[in-house]
């Protein structure tokens, strides 16, 4: 054996068994051993793990072992040499009998190891040898399927593994391996063709040993074994190396020209301090007074402060994958550990009084520790979800909602950074003028503009949103919200400077271009859907412009009725009402079809030529040095791809057509371009509907576009110019998802040829996110609403007993932002109909059962008062009512409000506010347009508050819960109690829902005298028996009486104070005594 061993430079041996106490340590002749102990976790048994990493000393390498983590399953060398140059040796053992929380803390800790080796040897190589217990089967699909991750070819090349198996621990490595950009060893290089079996038991043979590394060790290995050796089930493995200087780490997914950028630090208070101290020094705010002077380069100098405050707010590329060690197992908590052990193992040897004191409060300490360390977890978690709720990040609130036990994943493609920039520069690029532009006019002709006042821009960036990416620059909107007086001034001054100079900031020209995939092939970037990301400061400067533009086209009545998209007073539901209100009209009252033709364009924002946008705004009388302005903001901008895991930059590549994504101003500019596009459906649609005199032959909401006409000639002939219109302004229509549908017949699914193009008929189509059917049924849009937002519902709830720490506040919170918003979308257009509210209200009930732990008789107004969650109907009914009290005091010219007067005519919409209004007791809705929003929903929930108790007070069930609250809020003990099985007992006990012979006597309607209680006394086990007379508590019912106030005499007096909740440590005490009583109980009735 040790002629064998004597072949090797440098050996990594796992599950050593030799413990700290074993004599003599492991050695071996010629060789530094550097020794991680076993543990010894049981009294019998061998020990578990174990370390040893053997060194040659003929290399005579330098080695320092590191110790960033007290773990004894990972063990870190930082070994450096004139020729192998400097490398992290990393030698691991990976338990399989050891719990997925344990696994995943290991992983967690490797990867802390790799980050930070990273940072503080930054030229380093790694090198990863162990025992993984993983087993990664010859079928690359079965890991793909799986893990949801897409494999480089040139990365894998061949995937020959002896193995036929995959198990979790393979999904997590091979994962784990893909996400740090490190290689296989294991088989020939590059090549898994050599991967014989590493472990032969008594169940059979697998690959579980493994050798990893980054790029350079990758690049100098040559040979790969594994011997037969059988004095253990592993068989040894070996690489070979070529004995030349390592180079600097590269990424396998990454080309050497690319540059990386950097990652952004997470804002919190501690960065907030950190920047107000930063911009009060010195250096900063000498630039700042320099700015604040005429005839300076206002430019130069405000990239000078973003400068200064760039290293405060980024970190290093290489720790953009450096992912939060998602335990509360910290450090604190093994330090306590550790000592608890001492404790006990000291108590061995000396058992005096103190020492047992001693032990038995610091057991105590490190209970409650574990405790505030597991909610404090869990509140981050909650805090997470609602971040992503609030900012609407879908693909963040599922990732969080599905992030299960194994490390998280994301999809890597092959897309190399020359076809991103291929790609989007032919997306971009413009086709030859055919228009001139004056793009410069004398000083005299231009109007003049007041400088840019410090108030101004305070209220600018007070306009902000939070929580923000920022753009090329680096610099998140909490940097400029957080210190609003500070850069004001800068920003008036800098904005001066533009407004006369007519001059932007080169780098508010340049933006950073995010792709996201959309769904078909990850590998075609045409299935991307790009989104750009601006410097904040431009993005301020840009609503300054657009303000101005507002108020230029309010006084010139620049845009036609028709076109809603991102205007004032304008929404989504007006528009939809609109259309509801023509199709209404044409159905019910006349008898007649109304064709609807729901025309996509393709990229609408990305396509317009700017010289012809330019065009159409110089016929009109803009200012025209605010047209010179947006001319030189599009004028020669270009963008770079951010793609990959570590963040790559592709080359910079021109954005030659189309608004300016992801500007405030790209809406106004676009609706601006299509404006005239009404016009131009007028003069072609004579057949078209119409609403209160005025014909409509169109709807616009930005892009969304529906042709209208009562007939099918109208249509066609309408459609025909539509075609002509999109030639002449370089626009095409997507006719795959162009629809028609006619409304008053249900037609098949069948197309129509139109110009050589097929476009579908269909029976229903979702417009604005509302779902209108042929016949003006509402039940696609609620099925499609219901099974979205139970899916969710679902998600939540699983999020709140596996992970949630089952805390009600949070999950109520999330159900509000993320749930009711899904139901109650357009509820003011489909939403007249009680039944139809009523399903909803069915979700909702369901939803707070579930989170009180509550069985399926509950009452749901009882579970509404518990949660404080009014009901979905009075919530539906407050929007309603907003909804159209707004109309009345809206402008004559808005559509929605013609609309409004059109349907308030009818009988059916008449009935329908009379219902409501007499449900909440309200007056006719003449006076009600009057009352602003606030007044109107402090109404409505203070009569269904009333509703609620009534039906409280009257229920069968949970007879207790109406004498003991009577206001709809969040219960205290909801909050309070943290413990779920302390929390939902005392639920229990305020929804009578104890299991007694009492409650089981209502579901099986036993008689009243025959539930009896399974003690001596022969009585009726009600709530007062329970609580005061049952002999099978007495051992426990001490603690529970010195609860009770003496004063109060009555037992049901008495109940009522314990079950009122008014004092959080009775409410305590009231759920420990329910839980161990019945734990008495199930021991005696077995």
């Amino acid at each position: 054996m040790k002629e064998f061993l004597a072949k090797f430079q440098i050996m990594g041996i796992q599950e050593s068994w030799c413990l700290e106490s074993s004599h003599p340590p492991p050695s071996l002749p010629g060789y530094d051993a550097f020794v991680i102990p076993a543990t010894k976790t049981h009294l019998y048994g061998r020990p578990s793990g174990g370390l040893v990493t053997f060194v040659l000393q003929e290399l005579q390498l330098n080695i320092s072992p590191i110790f960033w983590l007290e773990s004894n399953y990972i063990q870190t060398l930082h070994i450096t040499n004139s020729s192998l140059g400097e490398f992290i040796c990393v030698n691991l053992y990976n338990p399989s009998t050891y719990s997925s929380s344990h696994s995943n803390q290991l992983w967690e800790d490797l990867r802390f190891i790799l980050d930070k080796s990273g940072a503080e040897f930054p030229k380093s190589e790694i090198l990863i040898m162990g025992d993984f217990n993983a087993r990664i089967g010859a079928d690359i699909s079965l890991f793909t399927d799986k893990s949801q991750l897409f494999i480089e070819e040139e990365w894998f090349p061949t995937w020959n593994s002896h193995d036929k198996t995959i198990n979790r621990a393979g999904i997590i490595l091979l994962e784990f391996t893909i996400n740090c950009g490190l290689h296989s060893l294991h088989g020939t290089p590059k090549d898994w063709s050599g991967g014989y079996y590493t472990f032969l038991g008594s169940r059979g043979a697998s690959v579980i040993d493994y050798i990893w590394s980054s790029s350079a060790f990758n690049d100098e290995a040559y040979c790969f074994n594994v011997f037969n050796r059988t004095e253990s089930d592993h068989l040894p493995i070996a690489i070979s190396f070529h004995h030349t200087q390592l180079g600097p780490p590269s990424s396998p997914h990454l080309q050497d020209s690319l540059t990386l950028a950097p990652g952004r630090k997470k804002w919190d208070i501690y960065l907030e301090q950190d920047i107000k101290v930063l911009l009060n020094s010195p250096e900063i705010l000498a630039l700042k007074a320099q700015l604040l002077t005429m005839n300076v380069n206002h430019f130069s100098i405000f990239q000078q402060i973003l400068a200064y405050l760039l290293p405060s707010l980024t970190k290093p590329s290489h720790a953009i994958l450096t992912w939060k060690n998602q335990t509360w197992f910290d450090q604190e908590c093994k330090q306590c550990r550790s000592r608890l052990r001492f404790l006990q193992s000291d108590m061995k040897s000396d058992s005096t009084q103190s020492k047992i004191r001693e032990l038995a409060q610091f057991r105590s300490y490190y209970k409650k520790l574990l405790q505030h360390k597991k909610l404090l977890f869990v509140k981050e978690r909650w805090t997470a979800l609602s971040v992503a709720i609030k900012t609407r990040d879908d693909k963040k609130f599922w990732n969080l909602i599905n992030a299960g036990l194994r490390l998280p994943s994301f999809i890597v493609n092959n897309i190399t950074a020359a076809s991103w920039h291929s790609h989007f520069a032919q997306l971009y690029s413009a086709p030859d003028s055919d228009v001139n532009v004056v793009t410069t006019l004398p000083a005299s002709a231009l109007p003049t503009w007041e400088p840019v006042s410090p108030e101004r821009c305070t209220q600018l960036i007070s306009m902000l949103s939070g929580e923000k990416s920022p753009g090329e620059d680096m610099i998140p909107p909490e940097v400029f919200l957080s210190n609003q007086s500070w850069w004001a001034p800068i920003l008036a001054s800098l904005f001066t400077t533009i407004n006369a100079t007519l001059k932007i900031p080169p780098n508010w020209k340049q933006s950073i271009v995010i792709p996201i995939h959309k769904k078909g092939d990850p590998q075609d970037p045409r299935n991307y859907r790009p989104i750009s990301l601006l410097d904040i400061s431009y993005k301020v400067y840009s609503r300054f412009l657009l303000e101005k533009l507002i108020e230029w086209a309010e006084e010139t009545k620049l845009f036609h009725p028709e076109q809603a998209g991102f205007r004032k007073g304008h929404s989504t539901s007006g528009q939809c009402l609109v259309l509801l209100t023509l199709i209404d009209k044409y159905l019910n009252r006349f008898n007649c079809k109304l064709h609807a033709a729901f025309v996509d364009l393709t990229s609408a924002f990305d396509s317009i030529p700017r010289d012809r946008l330019w065009q159409k705004l110089s016929y009109t009388n803009i200012d025209k040095r605010l047209l010179l302005l947006l001319m030189e903001i599009h004028n020669d901008i270009s963008a770079r791809v951010k793609f990959g895991p570590l963040g790559a930059l592709s080359d910079s590549f021109p954005l030659n057509k189309g608004v300016k994504q992801g500007c405030l101003l790209a809406p106004f500019l676009f609706n601006f371009y299509i404006n005239d596009i009404v016009t131009t459906m007028k003069a072609l649609n004579q057949s078209a509907p119409s609403l209160q005199q005025l014909k409509i032959p169109i709807l616009l909401y930005a892009d969304d576009m529906v042709i209208l006409s009562l007939t099918k000639l109208g249509l066609n002939n309408t459609l025909r110019g539509l075609m002509t219109y999109c030639d002449t302004n370089s626009l095409k229509i997507n006719f795959a998802k162009t629809k028609i549908l006619t409304f008053g017949t249900k037609t098949r699914k069948s197309l129509w040829n139109f110009e050589g193009h097929s476009i579908e008929y269909c029976s229903a189509f979702k417009y604005l996110g509302i779902i209108f059917q042929h016949g003006l049924s509402w039940s696609a849009h609620l099925n499609t609403t219901i099974l979205a937002a139970h899916r969710t519902i679902k998600a939540l709830e699983k999020f709140y007993y596996a992970k949630g720490g089952q805390l009600v506040p949070p999950i109520r919170k999330a159900f509000i932002s993320k749930v009711l918003p899904m139901l109650l979308y357009g509820v003011e257009i489909w939403g007249w109909n009680l039944k139809t509210l009523q399903r909803l209200e069915i979700l909702q009930n369901s939803f707070a059962r579930k989170v009180l732990g509550l069985p399926k008789g509950s009452v749901a107004a009882q579970l509404r008062t518990e949660l404080g969650l009014p009901s979905i109907v009075a919530r539906a009914h407050i929007r309603i009512i907003s909804f159209y009290c707004k109309l009345i005091n809206a402008p004559g010219s808005l559509l929605a409000r013609q609309a409004f007067l059109t349907c308030s005519q009818s009988n059916k919409w008449s009935k329908a506010m009379v219902t409501i209004t007499a449900r909440y007791s309200l007056p006719d809705l003449d006076s009600l347009s009057s009352w602003d929003k606030h007044k109107i929903r402090a109404w409505i929930l203070t009569r269904d508050e009333a509703m609620d108790r009534a039906q409280s007070t009257s229920a069968r069930l949970s007879m207790w819960l109406p004498k003991v609250k009577v206001v709809r809020s969040l219960a205290n003990y909801l909050i309070d109690l943290t413990e779920p099985n302390l929390r939902r007992a005392f639920t229990m006990a305020r929804f009578h829902s104890i299991p007694t012979a009492f409650l089981q006597g209502i579901y099986s309607k036993t008689p009243i005298t025959q539930r009896l209680c399974p003690c001596t006394m022969n009585e009726v086990e009600d709530f007062i028996h329970f609580f005061f007379y049952c002999p099978i508590y007495e051992p426990i019912r001490s603690k529970l009486l010195l609860l009770i106030p003496s004063t109060i005499t009555s037992k049901e007096d008495c109940l009522k104070s314990l079950l009122v909740d008014a004092n959080p440590q009775i409410s305590r005490g009231v759920a420990i005594f329910i839980v161990q009583a019945l734990k008495l109980r199930a021991t005696l009735t077995g």
